[in-house]
């Protein structure tokens, strides 16, 4: 029967820094990738609502010649369901003032 020899069982302390340093450069580049991803998504999601809006606006003017008061108006009127998200603020900011600092 072979035995296993204490020195021989497990890694090494080099073995196990060099994977971890190979891992942590890999999430180096993957980190700043995803985020920058994820940013990109956000802003495309933005681009759509503003499209969505502009069209919305635009019907609205056409139809009651006037432009609406505040985006409830939209919604109110039926143009759109409910007043979109900003994906890069914080939510339901959109068609609301802002405070000031």
């Amino acid at each position: 029967m072979n035995r296993i020899r204490k020195q021989d069982a497990g890694f090494t302390m080099v073995e196990l820094l060099i994977v971890i340093s190979i891992m942590l450069i890999l999430m180096l580049i993957a980190v700043p990738k995803y985020t920058i991803a994820i940013k990109n998504a956000r802003e495309a999601v933005l681009r759509e609502d503003l499209h969505i809006m502009r069209a919305a606006i635009d019907s609205y003017t056409m139809d009651k010649q006037k432009a609406p008061q505040s985006l409830d108006d939209l919604v109110q009127e039926g143009y759109l369901k409910t007043i979109p998200e900003d994906p890069l603020l914080a939510p339901k900011t959109l068609g609301r003032p802002i405070p000031a600092i």
